[in-house]
């Protein structure tokens, strides 16, 4: 739906598009799709680096999530992003937000459009916003009043509606009542970060990525937030196994682990279920295979959870180390 906003509403053919590094791969497989705009993307995460490219390109719309979906787990100072921007505009631009890593996350001021940003939101509900239940498609777009029957048009012709068996499916809840769970999640990830960051043996044989753990490039952008996402990544420091074949070889031993230990993990993509899951994940050309660990939102068995990917990675870790009898 936004994307057939602005390119109706907003962009003209050689108009220039901005985003940081990562976006959602959907919404940069769409835009690379358009042939008349020109696509640029930022060097790096810093709010610095994405203003010089605003002030060098001077885009139409600038596209920027507070976290990437990806092996690193980097983050944009949404806020502070935000800020600059409006200092640096000679025009009208158009922010889009895709908060889906972080749901409710940012506060709601914060997306007040004025003279100088007209900013639009979005998230998709089937992730955390589903409640863990799985039961229907839905996403979420928070944009200005006055776009709203604009918007609406657009939602009914390109048909990003639910219907009412659907809506009657989605549960109903308030702001508080999900915070209070991605609290939760997000406490448990944290949990398990921290477990197996600690852990000698994982540590040699990979580095484990969280936006709030000390040796994070942005833990402390991540400590500006009331929590940091409820997804784990795990990246093997010998580059060449981080391949979708040995991976999955090591998710085979955590799940393998967990049975033993008698706890709940799945295997699957995506994640905002209540039970953990884990899943080996390849985002970009750029990015590497790594294992996608998350933490569910039942805090009593994160330990164990924890302690059956911890020995996993660790008997992987020996496995690869060992040479092959000749």
């Amino acid at each position: 739906m936004i994307e057939s906003f602005l390119i109706r509403d907003r962009l003209k053919p050689g108009d220039t598009v901005l985003q940081a590094p990562y976006t959602y791969y959907e919404a940069t497989e769409q835009l690379e799709g358009l042939p008349f705009i020109n696509l640029v993307r930022s060097s790096s995460y810093s709010v610095d680096d994405i203003i010089s490219k605003v002030i060098r390109h001077r885009p139409k719309v600038v596209f920027a999530d507070p976290i990437a979906n990806s092996a690193r787990q980097r983050m944009v100072d949404i806020p502070v992003l935000l800020r600059r921007l409006r200092e640096v505009v000679t025009s009208r631009t158009t922010v889009i937000v895709d908060g889906t890593m972080l749901a409710a996350a940012l506060p709601a001021d914060l997306l007040r459009s004025d003279d100088k940003l007209e900013i639009l939101y979005y998230e998709s509900c089937t992730k955390y916003m589903q409640l863990g239940m799985d039961a229907s498609l839905a996403g979420l777009v928070a944009y200005p009043r006055d776009l709203h029957d604009r918007l609406d048009q657009l939602r009914r012709n390109t048909g990003t509606v639910l219907y009412r068996h659907n809506a009657e499916l989605f549960p109903r809840y308030d702001r508080a009542f999900l915070r209070r769970r991605m609290h939760r999640i997000c406490d448990n990830a944290i949990a398990m970060a921290q477990a197996l960051h600690s852990d000698a043996r994982v540590r040699d044989a990979g580095v484990v990525v969280y936006p709030a753990l000390p040796h994070h490039p942005d833990r402390t952008l991540a400590a500006k937030l009331p929590y940091a996402g409820g997804v784990v990544t795990f990246l093997l420091h010998e580059d060449g196994r981080n391949n979708k074949p040995e991976l999955h070889g090591v998710i085979e031993l955590i799940l393998a682990n967990a049975r033993a230990r008698g706890v709940q993990l799945t295997k699957g993509v995506s994640f905002g279920y209540a039970v953990p899951r884990v899943w080996v994940q390849d985002i970009t050309d750029d990015d590497p295979w790594f294992i996608r660990l998350y933490a569910g939102d039942r805090g009593e068995e994160v330990d164990e959870v924890a302690a059956a990917v911890a020995d996993a990675i660790a008997e992987a870790h020996v496995r690869m180390s060992t040479p092959k009898a000749a």
